[in-house]
């Protein structure tokens, strides 16, 4: 446990940092405003009691007037307005609110890392793997920092109101207080029986959907019907969906357990309350005022309380995703740029040469091997071979997205490694048969190619031209629009 405390803890300050740096002012504006927020609920106790007392006084002895709390009743009045406007406030609502400043930060971090770490490297199976399963977890810093700030209206919530109980009677205050170390307790202790393992998960997950969607596929509902293998089927689908069911139970279970734990403290909260505050009001000690607000305080804290431990839960799950998010970012094998200014030459004979060149993808088994040649401007080539003879690996390393084992590259004239990442790519085009198309203008197809140009109508038109594109361009009603 103490283990997880730490881990979660360090996770948490550097998401916090990572937020600090995306927007200091969403930060720090989010957190003052669920900080007000919270003080609502105590803030309308008290004038609750300010009201009840003076109607209580006129009711006892006939003094006083509609006027004296008619001020009081129109602050109170929009004391709940604001509760039930800042009741919008939720996680979700907060959500949607950062979503630019933590979703987007985010994916852009993660897409700056990638774009440093060479291709051979990111297909390695442990890498991979862990690029799957960090790259659709981009939203998590989001429902982290929308959970925190919920988290922290109630704090701030339950802590005004454990101060309000000690202005009253510190007998009071020390029953409220055990009230919230005992619910704080039983979710910290019930909470971990809630958790499961994330990655055991995934593959239960993976292996369900896997059943699932096999028999959607027409040759395969074809062949379950021809042999008629249905039956089994079906039993795989529920043997890899077993484990996801059982968590679930299980999980449901404990949640209740909670709830119930936390629902059983309430009530033995108000039993001693009341019975403590008829005996104060009896011996004159407090007044019904007091009393009626120590009740409505009560049941504002036993709610707030409710609801944070759900998002105490959240919060937990949030940071296991953007630790194995902090673990990639931290680990990931990451290509140092050195600071290089060698430009392209405009006019080179030689485009490309290679120089005793040897590429492996596991550093023992070679797939080119002393490669020596050179592609002159203006030269058409070939590579012509059987499938795994190496071609596309030769065409990837031309372009940079692998790096050579062994032996070198050059690219008019000057060898690769003098030149700043991208900078070769600026000169080359190239596309594989697996081609994409967007759901864009031609325009926007053509210049994804080159974002700087995208508006550059001339520049687009030529492209188009040197592609062989320009007949498709007539016949386009609206043109490269």
């Amino acid at each position: 446990m103490e283990g997880e405390l730490k881990r979660n803890f360090h996770v948490f300050c550097w998401c916090m940092k990572l937020a600090w740096d995306m927007s200091k002012k969403a930060l720090i504006g989010w957190i003052t405003v669920c900080s007000l927020v919270a003080l609502l609920p105590m803030l309308s106790l008290l004038w609750q009691k300010d009201i009840i007392s003076t109607i209580s006084e006129y009711l006892l002895t006939g003094t006083g007037s509609f006027a004296d709390v008619t001020g009081a009743i129109l602050v109170l009045g929009a004391i709940l307005v604001l509760i039930g406007l800042s009741n919008r406030i939720n996680t979700e609502f907060m959500f949607l609110a950062v979503y630019d400043y933590y979703y987007i930060g985010l994916s852009e971090r993660f897409m700056d890392l990638i774009q440093k770490i060479e291709w051979k490297d990111l297909n390695r199976k442990e890498i991979q793997d862990e690029y799957r399963y960090v790259r659709y977890r981009f939203g998590e810093l989001t429902n982290l920092m929308a959970n925190t700030f919920t988290a922290i209206t109630q704090i701030v919530s339950i802590t005004s109101m454990v101060l309000l109980a000690l202005t009253y009677s510190t007998v009071i205050f020390a029953v409220t207080s055990a009230y919230l170390i005992f619910v704080l307790l039983i979710n910290q202790k019930l909470t971990g029986k809630r958790t499961y393992s994330y990655v055991q998960d995934r593959e239960f997950v993976r292996r369900t959907e896997y059943f699932e969607n096999i028999v959607m596929q027409p040759g395969v509902a074809k062949e379950l019907r021809i042999f008629k293998n249905a039956d089994r089927m079906l039993r795989e689908w529920e043997s890899a969906y077993e484990p996801i069911y059982s968590r679930d139970k299980k999980i449901a279970v404990w949640r209740n357990l909670i709830s119930f734990f936390c629902s059983v403290g309430y009530y033995i909260l108000i039993v001693v309350l009341l019975v403590y505050a008829v005996y104060e009001v009896k011996a004159g000690t407090i007044k019904v005022d007091v009393f009626l607000t120590l009740y409505g305080m009560a049941q504002s804290m036993s709610s707030v309380i409710q609801r944070f431990s759900n998002t105490f839960h959240h919060i937990k799950r949030n940071l296991f995703d953007m630790g194995r998010m902090k673990y990639f970012m931290e680990t990931a094998p990451v290509s140092e740029e050195k600071e290089k200014t060698e430009e392209v030459e405009a006019d080179c004979p030689i485009v490309f040469e290679a120089k005793d060149l040897c590429f492996s993808y596991d550093d023992k088994r070679e797939v080119l091997h002393h490669l020596n040649f050179q592609i002159h401007q203006g030269e058409t080539i070939a590579l012509v071979g059987l499938n795994g003879s190496g071609k596309s690996t030769l065409v990837k390393l031309l372009v940079e997205l692998y790096q050579p084992t062994q032996g070198e590259l050059l690219f008019k004239g000057k060898s690769y490694k003098t030149y700043q990442r991208g900078k070769i790519n600026q000169s080359i085009g190239m596309f594989f048969q697996d081609f994409a198309l967007f759901h864009a203008s031609l325009r926007e197809n053509v210049g994804y190619g080159d974002l700087k140009n995208i508006e550059n109508r001339e520049k687009i038109t030529e492209a188009l031209r040197k592609g062989g594109g320009m007949k498709l361009l007539e016949r386009l009603p609206e043109g490269m629009e």
